[in-house]
């Protein structure tokens, strides 16, 4: 598997996520309350057409928009933990000026979001293959303990770093 593939992989199981906890914990609950406050089934059908989102539907949402960003948000955040491992290796973390490391880090992470993602929408071909193959709960985990672990090691070394 190659490291656009697998990059690929994990923004398909980032917008699998998003549109679960959309559909599970935002939309269904609103419309029970709405059953409950009684408004009238026509409503609820429209609600429940207009927003709650089958799997293979992608294309548009604000769950793909919200995935985007936190793709980007990640491999930033995995850009500026290489960095700084870099400058802790070479004994430059006191000289190293940390608004270029941020700098390159998003422009390297812009430049690679939209090579392996936006560019002629090369996610939707990723998407097809992905759809084909039976998903299980540890592929969604999978998704969800990436961006938390590259996250998470982001800001402890970052802490870390201003502890010295």
């Amino acid at each position: 598997m190659s490291i656009e593939r697998l990059y690929n992989y994990i923004f398909y199981q980032t917008t699998r996520v998003l549109n679960w906890c959309s559909n599970n914990l935002i939309v269904r609950p609103l419309i029970g309350l709405f059953k409950l406050l009684s408004v009238s089934e026509k409503r609820l059908d429209e609600v429940r057409k207009r927003h709650i989102m089958p799997n293979g539907t992608y294309n548009k949402s604000i769950n793909l928009r919200l995935a985007f960003r936190l793709m980007l948000w990640t491999l930033t955040c995995f850009i500026l933990t290489i960095e700084l491992l870099v400058a802790v290796f070479l004994n430059l973390e006191k000289s190293v000026n940390w608004i270029i490391l941020v700098l390159v880090a998003i422009a390297l992470s812009v430049t690679i979001n939209y090579k392996w993602l936006w560019q002629s929408n090369k996610y939707i071909s990723h998407f097809s293959t992905f759809q084909k193959s039976q998903m299980t709960f540890w592929d969604y985990l999978f998704a969800v303990i990436v961006h938390l672990t590259i996250t998470g090691a982001c800001g402890l070394l970052i802490w870390c770093n201003n502890k010295l």
